[in-house]
Formats: C-alpha cells, structure tokens, sequence
C-alpha cells in the first residue's frame, strides 16, 4: 500500500495533465481569436488611413488647380491695371469727359488771412 501512494502521488494521468495544461496556459481558440480580431483591426486601421492620405491628395490636387486659376486671374488683373494706369487711356477718359488742361494753375496765397475761424 504504501508503495502504491508513492506512485499515485509522482503518476498524472494524461487526462489531468491535458485539463491542468489548458486551464495554466492560454487557451488556443482564444489566442486565435484574438489574432484574427487583431488582424481585422489593423486592416481596418491601414484601410481608414490610406482612405484619408488618398482624399488629403484629392484635396491638394483640387487646392493645386485653384492656386493655378488664381495666378492667371491675377496676371490678366495685372495687365488690366498697367493698361487703365497708362497715359494714352488716362488723356483718352479725360476727353471722354470733356474734361480740359489747366493752362495756368491758381494756388492759395498763405499771407491772407485765415480761411477757417474757431
């Protein structure tokens, strides 16, 4: 008998090894869950930031052509300016007028007296 519980006590039966592996160790269904969980939620994540770098270059491209329309507005206001500033438009509008040259000019004489009173 009493060598009969020495061997009882060192002995496992592979039943109770295998119940007191899965119950000590992690468990392989979950560890596989939570790969597949994990994988789900990168692809995820790569899909929504790739989503966006790609509607940020849709938006830089549309930001791109309305800087270019710009610049082109503002090189036709450029020359619209130099051509309404030159002084063949600026004698043409004032006869368009009837507006005339002052031959002589008149100036204020400042030995007078004051123009304004308090």
């Amino acid at each position: 008998m009493a060598r009969m519980l020495v061997q009882s006590a060192h002995f496992v039966s592979p039943r109770e090894r295998r119940s007191a592996f899965s119950f000590a160790s992690f468990n392989t269904t979950s560890a596989r869950l939570s790969i597949v969980v994990a994988v789900v939620l990168l692809g995820a994540a790569y899909l929504w930031i790739m989503n966006s770098a790609t509607a940020a270059g849709f938006q830089l491209t549309k930001l791109e052509k309305h800087r270019v329309a710009l610049e082109s507005e503002y090189g036709r206001l450029q020359e619209q300016e130099v051509a309404l500033r030159s002084l063949n438009h600026i004698s043409q509008e004032s006869a368009d007028m009837n507006m005339v040259a002052q031959v002589t000019p008149s100036y204020v004489d400042r030995t007078e007296k004051a123009v304004a009173r308090r």
